[in-house]
């Protein structure tokens, strides 16, 4: 939930994969393997322990992070980024690992510094600002929210950073989280004060979902979390409330976020409840609890110890997962990891939808961008007919698209009528209609949805007249006045 309130910069840095985690304790998020994790101890959240900082799950030897020092470093590193033309998320994943050993004092000594430099209210200062303000929270929340508050236009997202801070101290000191709540204006201080009863409600989940008034008041996000906790510390009690519910309230994405909590905690258990659900729940469900299993597996061997006493459906949710990871499938191997997903697809229909949709969009992927399109072409073609064919239609024509849109319109015309071909269609609709529009048009006025056919001819009419009206009016006004009503009128995607 922290990454949510987290400024996009921010977030970008913490949630990146394969850079730096920032942990506390069991609220921790998992790294994936051989990813850097800083050990965070004491403070509100803590201070980074620099000579515990390790290469997770790898055996690599700790590693030393020296503090930031001087604004001097932080200008060489703004030197540098603006000459690779990079900004925002990507100074943060360079300075963060270093921002957070930085004590205290260097933190205020530095912002002010960095404040006062005549650049100060450019993209990327203001976003060195957001990261040692996002320290300073860390370490002194009341503080820090008290010095943004009394700095308005200083922090290009200061409310966001202002939730952050709240975010902290609604967990240790949720009486002062209160009063600087109160502080804040208009809507962030409504925001504040739903979160932090968010965080109460989390410390004791059982007191608040069997409140009708509360729980009249939550929508199924808040629910869904809530009964995932309460899932992860009290199972059966959980479970025996959620079976009370209306049925109207027993929403599929809530059955998945318990089966998941369950799942981390008694799996055993939870595949027996898994076990017993409808299979469009289960399939959900199963996805849900499983979608992080495959991650740092480095072949199939080691997935098929991973999976070992899963049932055969559990197992190729977790071997889709796999190879949906861009990761695991290098040219050379493309070939057999399309036929794994081909039979997997084809052997578990009730498999988790959204598992087997991700390993045909990044294996239409590869064959797109590869030279392999006959062999490309006919695997999508003998995908089962579903989500994941249309999908895997769509990406693979997109990467052909872009080579050879040539080549691509004759294989799409080669498709029968319906959604796989419509989904090619529309790509290659997308790729071509900034350099020829009548092409598009025509394109277009093929797909087998008179909705679809009305909306991609507005928005192709659209993008012309603004490039050429010389051309596109006049292709437009040869349209009859009815049909032009039409085009017009159709809604957007």
């Amino acid at each position: 939930m922290l990454k949510k309130l987290l400024p996009p910069a921010l977030a970008a840095a913490v949630a990146f994969t394969g850079g730096w985690y920032l942990r506390d304790g069991a609220e921790s998020d998992k790294p994936a393997a051989k990813s850097r994790t800083l050990t965070v101890t004491g403070g509100p959240l803590g201070v980074v322990a620099p000579d515990k900082a390790n290469y997770s799950e790898t055996g690599n030897p700790p590693i030393a992070i020296r503090p930031l020092e001087s604004l001097q470093e932080i200008l060489d590193l703004i030197a540098t980024l603006k000459t690779d033309g990079q900004v925002g998320a990507l100074s943060m994943l360079d300075m963060l690992p270093r921002l957070m050993a930085t004590d205290l004092v260097t933190v205020r000594r530095l912002l002010n510094e960095l404040n006062e430099h005549p650049n100060s209210g450019d993209e990327i200062f203001t976003a060195m600002k957001g990261g040692l303000m996002f320290r300073w929270l860390m370490l002194q929340p009341e503080e820090a929210i008290g010095f943004s508050l009394a700095h308005p236009g200083m922090f290009g997202e200061m409310d966001e950073i202002n939730l952050v801070g709240i975010a902290y101290l609604a967990k240790t000191r949720p009486d002062s989280a209160k009063a600087l709540a109160a502080l804040m204006p208009g809507e962030t201080e409504k925001q504040a004060k739903e979160f932090i009863d968010m965080m109460h409600a989390m410390s004791n989940p059982a007191s608040v979902l069997t409140d009708p008034a509360k729980l009249a008041k939550m929508d199924d996000g808040a629910i869904g979390r809530l009964t995932a906790k309460w899932m992860s510390k009290e199972p059966q009690a959980a479970l025996g409330w959620f079976r009370n519910l209306p049925p109207e309230q027993q929403s599929p994405k809530i059955t998945a976020g318990m089966a998941a909590a369950w799942f981390t905690t008694d799996r055993p258990a939870a595949l027996a409840w898994m076990a017993t659900l409808p299979a469009e729940e289960r399939g959900a469900a199963e996805g849900r609890a499983l979608g992080d299993l495959h991650r740092g597996v480095k072949d199939a061997a080691a997935l098929e110890a991973r999976t070992a006493g899963l049932p055969e459906s559990m197992r190729a949710v977790v071997r889709l997962n796999w190879y949906g990871d861009h990761r695991n499938n290098a040219e050379g191997a493309l070939p057999e990891a399309a036929s794994e997903v081909k039979n997997l697809l084809a052997a578990t229909p009730d498999a988790d939808p959204n598992s087997g949709t991700n390993a045909a969009r990044r294996i239409a992927q590869q064959y797109g961008q590869s030279e392999k399109h006959a062999e490309g072409a006919a695997w999508v073609a003998s995908l089962p007919e579903g989500p994941a064919r249309d999908t895997a239609a769509d990406q693979f024509t997109r990467g052909w698209a872009d080579k050879d849109p040539t080549a691509a319109s004759e294989w799409i015309t080669s498709l029968p009528q319906g959604p796989m071909r419509d989904s090619a269609a529309k790509s290659l609709i997308d790729e071509i209609r900034a350099d020829d529009p009548e092409s598009a048009l025509v394109w277009a006025g093929s797909l087998s949805d008179e909705q679809q056919q009305l909306r991609q001819s507005k928005e192709i009419y659209t993008q012309w007249i603004t490039k050429d009206p010389l051309k596109a009016l006049p292709a437009l006004g040869a349209l009859p006045p009815e049909q032009q009503t039409r085009i017009f009128s159709a809604a957007g995607n």
